[in-house]
This record gives structure tokens, C-alpha cells and sequence, in this order.
């Protein structure tokens, strides 16, 4: 309680805030009909974040997803433990891996914050225009996505 000094004792030297703990991400479109998302029996979407002052670690596992019903809105995962510090203009490194997912524009693909409560899919073809992905590139069955970003936190 109330902090401790690393490398000195002076006030830019105290970390206040240290949090460990659990989330549970949720694949959403970000408007609309929502779409109904099922895991394979015995799996189960889970997450994990680390907080350090303002900078919050999230990592999330979506195994053996399916999707059915509304699927033409931007993909998200939704839940993140704390609210990002901006909607525009973050900055934050992401890393995330997919099997059995069909990227719009299949030459790059990364995760961003979305909002300030979601998390997105960016993609682009080669050095063309990147464009947020949409719920059909889940298909009904078996798709896997696994990632992690760093973002600082509202507060």
C-alpha cells in the first residue's frame, strides 16, 4: 500500500499501481445485429492482462470459434479491463495469431485498439489501404484467434 521506489527515492521514481488479473473477451460486429458466436465443446475464450501505472498488457484466447447470423459489421472483442486513454490517435504493439480465419485483404493483418473498450482487426494487400475486418471472416466453425496488445489506460 502506497507505492513503491525503484531507482531512487524521488517522486518520479514511485510506482503506485501494479494489477494482475483476468477479462473475458467477447467477439461482437461493433453495430447491429449481433452475431452468435459458439465455442467446441470444452473450449473456452479466456484473457489476461498485467496493469503498470497507466499501461495495461492484455493477451486473450478464442479457440475453436464459429460465427452464424449477422456477420457484416467490424469484427471487435470486446471486454477490455480498462478503457483505452483515447479513441483517436493510439498509439499501441500488438502482436496476434489466427488459424482458419479469411482476411479480407489477405497480405497483412493486425490488432488495434477500436474505440475505447474494443479491440479490431486491421488488414490490408501489400502496401495498399488498410480496412478494418468484418465478422464473416470467422467462419462457422474452428477458427482460432490468439494475440496480445499494450495500450496506456484512460486512468
Amino acid at each position: 500500500s502506497g507505492g513503491v521506489y525503484l531507482g531512487g527515492t524521488g517522486a518520479a521514481n514511485k510506482l503506485e499501481i501494479y494489477e494482475e488479473g483476468t477479462w473475458s473477451p467477447v467477439i461482437q460486429a461493433n453495430s447491429g445485429t449481433q452475431p452468435t458466436v459458439t465455442h467446441a465443446s470444452g473450449y473456452v475464450a479466456s484473457g489476461r492482462y498485467t496493469k503498470v501505472g497507466r499501461l495495461v498488457t492484455v493477451e486473450f484466447y478464442l479457440p475453436n470459434i464459429g460465427v452464424s447470423g449477422t456477420t457484416s459489421g467490424i469484427l471487435v472483442i470486446e471486454g477490455l479491463p480498462f478503457a483505452t486513454g483515447s479513441s483517436t490517435g493510439s498509439y499501441n504493439g500488438a502482436t496476434v495469431s489466427a488459424y482458419n480465419v479469411n482476411w479480407a485483404r489477405s497480405g497483412n493483418a493486425c490488432l488495434r485498439t477500436f474505440g475505447t473498450t474494443s479491440l479490431g482487426f486491421l488488414s490490408n494487400n501489400n502496401n495498399q489501404t488498410w480496412g478494418w475486418e468484418i465478422v464473416s471472416a470467422l467462419g462457422s466453425s474452428s477458427s482460432y484467434l490468439v494475440g496480445s496488445i499494450t495500450y496506456a489506460a484512460n486512468s
